[in-house]
């Protein structure tokens, strides 16, 4: 609330209620004011204790200034009843530690400027009743001296304009100051100077403290007041804190001597000294909030005691506070002998033992330094950065502290306090551009999603993401889920062999997981994808067993009567198990002894349960956890009991899919250091918050059980198979693999360590899966033996997203981390913009993602929304604790487009180095083209007619297709000298495997898209893509048919690197072509794609071998306007490819509907 909005309200109402003819609107009046001061309550902290005052500033509850804090909401209960007319801040303890100095008139102000030698107040929070001269300012003391200071008034002996005396007071504990907008009888409310939500509660002056110092002797402070004579009126407690106060920060970093300490506080049996144990704890920069409250609950009350504190404290420097020749009481502050950590002078000493003070009587009082002009803040902040500059530590950095003491207002404590703060924040600015980059990343990866076209055959991608659109549903969510269901129906000693030599080998099974909050539709997705389709599957074996078993009875029973016994008939197998929800650890090796071939499906609805009972049903002296590590390798058992073999198989295939909540898997992985592997082995796939409409029920629905269940019939049905990668896909391989096990062995982490090593092999099981889904849809009942370029790609490109997904997991799982923090601030920003919201969040509703035991606090909140908008992310409102945080940076708002996503679909671009956060970048030269273009080739250069005759129609050999890229010639006109064409050798991954390449100073655009960022422009493009889906189903297209197509007429691997207006001639291409005749026939395992049907050769135009054609352009495409008229003669033609000569002798394709028949053809 502003202060002329405050003033402005309040002073109004005043004049109201005083003025005649307001009288009859009173109760409007009154709801107003009360209205104000509930208005007024919001902008007051929390930990302010308040009491309601009557409209004479009177407090009027009974023993308020012993009572406990009172809930707002019962202050505001007062209030509306009419009895508040404001509310008076508790000062002293129960506020913690806050004081007020109440300047009651200018004489006042004049005697604060004597006591304080002419320095000026700090800046801190202050209110004033509006009377001339009157306002209250409002600071924080620390807590050892909260014991040993008292309320004072200070005379000034003037007089003010209404005949009282204008003092000077002190506030501490059983007062009140009557806090703004509440009601004074004279002037009509108080005012803020300086609010809470403008500035925070300055530290108290030490001349302020001086002045509160309590008389009696028997009062004790650790720094300032004079200790008694004698050593026997101090109490085991106070000894303690002697001794505390002599401690080495240092120690508070070491974790053992920080425990010894708290145990011997503890032993005293006094949780008073848990606040002093946690105070001193605060000198660590290891320091963590609430970590002292939960050891100390741990604590007994035998073991460590004070002896124990007592060593360690004169191993640190500590002297008797007790001056033994004359009984003086003696202060560590400055000089070198022992003392306290708090090193302010105290009464008596000459400085011989470390003493500031400079003799006199023991009045109780500090002696006050001479009058020096002290340090301002800002010269203290400087010292303390010079001492940081310098790497001051020890007793060093002591002994600067208590010089620095002596010369400015503050204590040793708080300067030693403003040395850690600023020590942290000079790291943190060491730290901010590293900080920077991992939220750029944790962002990145976040935001990363996945293409279900780039990994899946059409048949199975478009259904998949229709399903995952219709219920909210990541895709990568989906394609995990399919692998994983999928990887359990291979025969049992299937595996890819990625190095002979060195004996790698990889079996196809995965263990996986879906991460997410409960409510985030976990059961559609086990249900759709993996349950439903195995459980048709098991239907069909169950009938086929039964009718089996009809068989088998029958055939027992005429066995049985037939006087001469033949061979007995053999009873069937029982039927496939496919997968299984609960066993054992001993059931696994026996299930898999029964059926050697088959491979097992661990379907686990909470993984957790899983790992709790493991060795569960042993006692705890089993090995199942051990056994699911060796499962993961495709390890068998031979299990010896007492009375022999049990079990003796030598493979076991276990595939594993399960879900987790995040805060589970957190408490699980512990520390993410993971010793044995075992979280490295699975896959994680992330489900964030994600809003899912329930929809009309119209009787539509999106099915994909039916279809995932063919395609695990066909996987089920593939024999035993052992697989290879071909050569482009193994020199594509093996620079990733040397990647990986580089960042095995430097990264900092060890569970990433983990991933890395097994990410590895990971990937080949990816590779076989995805091969053989891409083979079956291309209608083989038994896939290729080998794995080609582009499988390898999509595989790696997984690899990536799948790391991704453990680095957000390892960085949730680091409560201290800056960058995560920040990446959940944007993140909540971001949900609740998405849902309806404006996005603004406080820093109350970021605690509440934290278990209570972990919940930062609201200003630790409020620091990493700063912090983030210092880095460049999101943006800020209001000041203290009203700020509020947004997502949107300011400059997000201007008409700048968004950066383009990062794609690490099948096309593999995205050449990123997994372990740093900027991709690596290569420039080209006019060396030849020696870049890796994965599945991005867009041309074959220089094919003989059997290469290309080959590619066509779909024989193995066409994979260098795949890395080669298309080069425009210089001259279509002029043939080519032998001399322009260098060969080069395959020195990396493309040049199609060593095959030359011309040379060409100029490499053309990849594509020359007119897409555009803008919402129009978006939703045309997506229209055309789904037309083309519907023209492409309509006709059957298979992918390979769909990219030869795109190579030869567009010189494109896929529809996305195509312009809108190619997109809009493929399109009205595949509209004129007739639908073709549906057939329900099996498919011959070999028979290819691209073979035409009778109707595509009869719409063929009808050329031949020999014909002079010319290419026509029909789609007037800028990129292919210089080939338009030039005579080219047919060299092969089929339903789908002209393969034609150019006047240069080049070979290039053409689509047939794309040539017309030249003039000087023969016919």
């Amino acid at each position: 609330m502003s202060t002329a909005i405050t003033e402005f309200s309040a002073q109004s109402l005043a004049n109201k209620s005083d003025h005649p003819e307001s009288r009859p609107q009173n109760s409007v009046i009154e709801s107003d004011r009360s209205n104000q001061l509930i208005l007024g309550l919001s902008s007051i902290p929390e930990n302010w204790a308040l009491t309601p005052v009557n409209g004479n500033k009177q407090p009027y509850r009974k023993n308020w200034q012993n009572e406990k804090p009172l809930e707002r909401k019962l202050i505001t209960r007062e209030i509306n009843s009419g009895k508040a007319k404001g509310y008076g801040l508790r000062t002293g303890k129960v506020s913690g530690g806050i004081i007020a100095i109440d300047a009651d008139g200018p004489a006042a102000h004049d005697k604060i400027n004597d006591l304080s030698g002419g320095v000026p107040l700090p800046e801190t929070v202050a209110f004033t009743s509006n009377k001339p001269g009157r306002c209250q300012y409002l600071f924080y003391v620390p807590t050892e001296y909260w014991d040993a200071i008292a309320t004072k008034k200070i005379s000034t002996g003037i007089k003010g304009d209404d005949g009282k005396e204008q003092k000077l007071e002190l506030r501490w504990d059983g007062c009140q100051s009557v806090l703004p907008p509440s009601v004074h009888p004279e002037t009509g409310f108080y005012r803020w100077r300086k609010s809470p939500d403008e500035v925070v509660i300055a530290p108290a002056p030490k001349w302020v403290i001086e002045q509160m110092l309590k008389e009696s002797e028997e009062a004790f402070s650790p720094s300032l007041e004079r200790q008694p004579d004698t050593q026997e009126h101090w109490t085991d407690i106070q000894w303690a804190l002697s001794y505390l106060n002599a401690l080495s920060p240092s120690r508070a970093d070491d974790y053992d001597n920080w425990l010894v300490v708290g145990m011997a506080l503890h032993s005293l049996n006094d949780d008073s000294l848990l606040l002093e144990w946690d105070d001193w704890s605060k000198l660590s920069p290891k320091y963590k909030v609430g970590q002292c409250q939960k050891k100390w609950k741990t604590f007994k009350r035998s073991g460590v005691a004070i002896g124990t504190l007592a060593h360690m404290a004169k191993q640190d420097g500590w002297r008797t506070p007790f001056d033994k020749p004359t009984g003086k009481s003696f202060s560590g502050g400055i000089g070198s002998g022992g003392g306290n950590r708090r090193g302010n002078g105290v009464a008596g000493g000459s400085g011989s033992d470390g003493g500031d003070g400079d003799g006199g009587e023991p009045t109780g009082k500090v002696v006050r330094l001479p009058s020096l002009e002290a340090l301002t803040l800002e010269q203290v902040t400087e010292k303390i950065d010079e001492l940081i500059t310098l790497g001051a530590t020890g007793s060093y950095l002591t002994g600067q502290l208590n010089a620095l003491a002596a010369a400015s207002q503050f204590f040793v404590g708080e300067l030693r306090k403003l040395y850690y703060e600023r020590l942290g924040e000079v790291e943190l600015e060491s730290e901010r551009d590293t900080n920077c980059s991992e939220v750029d990343n944790l962002l990145k990866i976040t935001d990363q999603t996945l293409n279900l076209a780039d990994y899946l055959p059409e048949a199975l991608a478009n259904p998949l993401t229709d399903w995952c659109n219709w219920l909210s549903i990541r895709p990568a969510v989906a394609l995990t889920t399919l692998l994983a269901g999928m990887s359990s129906l291979h025969k049992v000693g299937t595996e890819l062999v990625i190095h002979r030599n060195k004996n790698f080998e990889v079996p196809p099974i995965l263990y996986a997981a879906l991460v997410a909050e409960s409510g985030q539709l976990k059961s559609p997705v086990f249900s759709n994808i993996i349950r439903q389709p195995l459980n048709q599957l098991r239907r069909e074996k169950v009938e086929v067993y039964q009718a089996a078993m009809e068989d088998y009875e029958a055939a027992m029973q005429a066995w049985e009567q037939s006087e001469e016994k033949g061979k007995k008939p053999k009873k069937p197998a029982d039927p496939t198990l496919y997968f299984f929800t609960n066993a054992t650890g001993e059931a696994i090796p026996v299930q898999a002894s029964k059926v050697p071939d088959k491979a097992l499906l661990a379907l686990i609805d909470e993984l957790a349960g899983l790992f709790k009972s493991e060795n569960a049903h042993r006692g705890g002296r089993g090995s199942d956890k051990q056994d699911l590590l060796s499962y993961f390798d495709g390890t068998g058992q031979t299990v010896l009991r007492a009375s022999g073999v049990k079990v003796d198989v030598e493979r076991i295939y276990l595939s594993i899919f399960g879900t987790i909540q995040p805060d589970v898997l957190k408490g699980h992985m512990s520390d993410c250091s993971d010793p044995d592997g075992q979280w490295a082995r699975f896959l994680f796939v992330n489900q964030p918050l994600s809003f899912a409409p329930l929809g009309d029920d119209d009787g539509q629905a999106v099915s994909i059980r039916s279809r995932i269940a063919d395609f695990y019939r066909l996987v089920e049905r593939i024999p035993e198979m052992e697989y290879r990668l071909s050569r482009a896909a193994f020199k594509r391989y093996e620079p990733m693999h040397d990647h990986l096990e580089r960042l095995r062995v430097t990264h900092p982490k060890p569970g990433m360590r983990a991933v890395y090593s097994k990410m590895k092999g990971i990937i080949g099981r990816l590779a076989l899966n995805l091969h053989v889904l891409w083979e079956l849809d291309a209608g083989k009942a038994c896939p290729s033996e080998e794995i080609p370029l582009y499988i390898m790609e999509m595989a790696i490109a997984l690899a990536k997203f799948y790391i991704g997904q453990v680095k957000l997991i390892h960085a949730d799982s680091d409560d201290e981390s800056l960058p995560r923090h920040i990446t959940k601030l944007i993140e909540l920003s971001k949900r609740l913009e998405a849902n309806g919201k404006d996005g603004w969040i406080k820093a109350q509703q970021y605690r509440e993602q934290f278990q209570p035991k972990k919940r930062p606090s609201a200003q630790q909140a409020r620091d990493w929304m700063k912090e983030a908008v210092i880095q460049g992310h999101g943006r800020t409102r209001g000041t203290g604790n009203r700020l509020e945080f947004h997502w949107h940076s300011d400059n997000t708002f201007g008409n700048d487009p968004p950066p383009p996503p990062d794609n690490l679909g099948m096309l593999g671009m995205v050449r990123d180095d997994l372990g740093m956060i900027h991709p690596e970048v290569e420039t080209i030269d006019n060396k030849g083209i020696e870049d890796n273009l994965g599945m991005l080739g867009m041309g074959i250069p220089n094919l003989s007619g059997k290469e290309a005759s080959s590619l066509n129609t779909g024989e193995e050999g066409s994979e260098p297709s795949l890395e080669g890229g298309y080069i425009p010639e210089p001259s279509l006109i002029s043939p080519q000298e032998s001399c322009d064409v260098e060969p080069v050798g395959d020195t990396k991954l493309g040049n199609n495997l060593g095959m030359p390449i011309p040379n060409h100073p100029e490499v053309p655009e990849v594509c020359d898209s007119s897409v555009q960022t803008g919402t129009h422009q978006q939703q045309e493009r997506n229209q055309l893509s789904e037309r083309t889906d519907k023209e492409l189903h309509r006709l059957g297209w298979s992918v390979a048919q769909i990219r030869d197509y795109l190579v030869a007429n567009y010189k494109k691997k896929s529809r996305k690197y195509m312009s809108d207006a190619e997109l809009q001639d493929f399109l009205s291409y595949l509209e004129a072509q007739s639908s073709p005749e549906v057939t329900l026939a099996t498919p011959e395992p070999n028979r290819r794609a691209q073979e035409p049907s009778i109707e595509e050769s009869e719409n063929l135009p009808q050329f031949r071998s020999g014909d002079r054609v010319q290419f026509t352009n029909p789609g007037g495409l800028p990129s292919l306007k210089h080939l338009e008229g030039i005579e080219l003669e047919v060299v092969h033609i089929n339903a789908l490819v002209a393969e034609c000569r150019l006047p240069n002798g080049i070979h290039d394709t053409f689509a047939p509907h794309t040539l017309r028949r030249s003039a000087n053809s023969s016919t």
